[in-house]
């Protein structure tokens, strides 16, 4: 980790063992206490899957394990954004591509954040084609966030398209 000097410059900072091969992360305020965590995204400790953990903010500075969640899968964590209108933080979550997957996934998962840095097992979302990249948004001011990917491949026409999943939140 690198901490900022607060003039534009760095120095080392603490530094975190992790028990498995890290893919990806997140930083994002998890639970609430104006700090900012972080979502790890990690191999399985054994055998195949994949986990996604969060370390979140000490009151005075560094980082402690929260927890983690198994996903069957190296996991890939592209966006975060309050899906289910809760006001707590939410992750989508893809397969990683490294090594590329064989068959490439043809859904996106969500998992539904708690409010303290822990989350619920993941929801999983069709999206009818392989996606290789997966990212929230909101298409109007006001409007639950839906997701948008792009596909691994053209269609039959070969056009190239993009993909959205409406949120079906009420």
């Amino acid at each position: 980790m690198l901490e900022g000097n607060g003039d534009g410059s760095f120095r080392e900072g603490a530094k975190y063992t992790l028990d498995s091969d890290p893919y990806d992360l997140a930083a994002v305020e998890l639970n609430g206490d104006k700090k900012t965590d972080v979502v790890v995204a990690l191999s399985a400790k054994s055998g195949s899957g994949g986990r996604v953990a969060t370390l979140l903010s000490k009151q005075t500075q560094g980082f402690y394990w929260s927890s983690a969640v198994n996903v069957p899968y190296i996991p890939a964590i592209p966006s975060v954004a309050d899906f289910n209108a809760d006001g707590k933080p939410d992750l989508v979550v893809e397969e990683a591509q490294d090594p590329y997957p064989n068959p490439w996934p043809t859904s996106v998962q969500v998992l539904a954040g708690e409010g303290s840095g822990k989350f619920a097992p993941p929801q999983n979302f069709s999206a009818n084609t392989q996606v290789r990249f997966a990212q929230a948004l909101s298409l109007s001011k006001g409007a639950r966030p839906g997701i948008v990917f792009l596909p691994l491949v053209s269609d039959q026409t070969l056009n190239s398209f993009m993909g959205l999943l409406f949120n079906q939140t009420k």
